[in-house]
């Protein structure tokens, strides 16, 4: 977290109390229409919304890959934040645990190390079995906001494709895939040229960029994964989790990830001074 958000554990009394001395009224859900909090959660996607007033602060759906064996990995992040964070997103990779606090309610809690003290403790009230509104208090900050949870799709399928070719100045490389099914998976493309030289490729590509297409036009083009720290990391540890080979902004190779629902896609990997490219596509959770 940034320095400037106190380090420490909060307890369910201090929660109660914020709740309490706001001059704001919450997101809510009307009583009555409260569901069955899940006893437990493994290797699902935690997507949330969150606003704070106090901070001047919103947090546009960011995803958070919650892995069985307790750690989570951010899959997409806003880099439009401005102010403090209040979400997990600036450990980039940490751990976390849940608890059903009651049978329409229940407890994310965020931590460094299994072993910390919890630093992030989201309250969520349930509105259906998968989603509902939520609540966080950190120091002397709140944020209120809306989640849903939906199963991993992660190692379901293909897992990645690629293809390697010779471009023509400003010319691109294709690829086409299909998500099948009614769940969306999160996919992280790739145009490589200039890291193809650490593995003894010549005359290699510059100016990569990546424009994704369906079947009414384009959905998704690369940007700068340079713009700030935290979108950065978040790349990384995605080529870390795909089993990608790393590389670093630095160098020129472009990179996209994106929430695609089920249907067919084409992927472009173009470079402006043309050689030797790579495309690449990865299907996360």
């Amino acid at each position: 977290m940034k320095s400037n958000i106190a380090r420490r554990a909060v307890t369910l009394g201090e929660l109660a109390r914020v709740f309490v001395l706001l001059p704001f009224v919450a997101l809510g859900v009307n009583q009555k229409g409260l569901a069955q909090a899940p006893t437990s959660l493994s290797d699902v996607v935690f997507e949330y919304k969150v606003y704070s007033p106090l901070g001047a602060h919103s947090t546009l759906m960011p995803n958070l890959w919650l892995k069985a064996d307790g750690t989570y990995v951010t899959i997409t992040d806003d880099v439009y934040r401005s102010g403090a964070d209040f979400g997990p997103l600036d450990l980039s990779a940490g751990n976390w645990s849940y608890i059903q606090d009651s049978p329409t309610t229940g407890e994310i809690l965020f931590t460094e190390t299994p072993s910390s003290e919890f630093r992030l403790i989201y309250a969520l009230t349930f509105s259906t079995p998968i989603s509902g509104t939520m609540s966080n208090i950190q120091g002397q900050f709140y944020a209120s906001g809306t989640f849903s949870i939906r199963p991993s799709q992660f190692g379901i399928g293909a897992s990645n494709l690629s293809t390697r070719t010779l471009l023509t100045p400003g010319a691109a490389t294709i690829a086409g895939f299909v998500i099948p099914g009614s769940e969306s998976r999160f996919v992280l493309f790739r145009a490589i040229g200039p890291s193809l030289a650490g593995f003894g490729v010549t005359n290699t590509a510059s100016g990569m960029g990546i424009t994704v297409f369906n079947s009414t036009g384009q959905v998704g083009i690369s940007a700068d994964w340079s713009a700030t720290s935290s979108t950065t990391a978040m790349y990384q540890n995605l080529f870390a989790m795909a089993g990608a080979f790393p590389v670093t902004p630095e160098k020129g190779d472009a990179c996209l990830v994106m929430e695609l629902p089920p249907g067919s896609y084409t992927v472009l990997g173009s470079s402006v001074a043309g050689g030797n490219a790579l495309i690449e596509v990865y299907f996360l959770p």
